[in-house]
């Protein structure tokens, strides 16, 4: 019997509930298994490498809030501080950024981040986010080095 001639006769076969307690009991458990699904995604929103990445590139709105719960040492060195400065430059002339495929090996996930100049210019580079804990966290003193070693010529200051 093919499959089709097994669909076909099993949809045949469907009959309408006529008990309404087992109609309703259908709605209550289909209601569930939605909030249920849906609550999940919710949470698992904000969890996870994309996540860190995203909370970062928000917190690029007030710099000082990066220093703390988005990264996993203090910015101190000057690649740091100057990517944080174009970074923030870049957001506020319109370039948007977007996570793209995520590695992840233990405490420790690269991502690559896709920049979308207004210009058309596409650049991409890769993140370092480590896990402490239950958090995960962008490591901004690994991807500072990987951000000026990829950073190419062509993309210059947006000013």
């Amino acid at each position: 019997m093919t499959i089709l001639a097994l669909v076909s006769s099993s949809i045949g076969n469907l009959r309408p509930v006529n008990d309404s307690r087992q109609r309703w009991g259908s709605y209550i458990a289909a209601g569930l298994l939605a909030s249920l699904t849906i609550r999940v995604f919710f949470e698992l929103q904000d969890f996870g490498p994309e996540s860190a990445i995203r909370t970062f590139m928000n917190a690029l709105r007030d710099p000082h809030s990066i220093q703390g719960e988005v990264i996993t040492d203090p910015i101190s060195g000057d690649p740091q501080k100057l990517m944080l400065v174009r970074l923030v430059n870049w957001q506020r002339h319109g370039v948007e950024a977007q996570v793209g495929y995520v590695k992840q090996s233990g405490n420790e996930a690269r991502a690559t981040v896709i920049f979308s100049f207004p210009n058309g210019t596409i650049w991409t580079t890769v993140w370092v986010v480590e896990r402490r804990g239950k958090s995960w966290l962008v490591d901004a003193n690994k991807t500072a080095t990987i951000f000026w070693d990829d950073l190419p010529p062509y993309i210059v200051p947006v000013h």
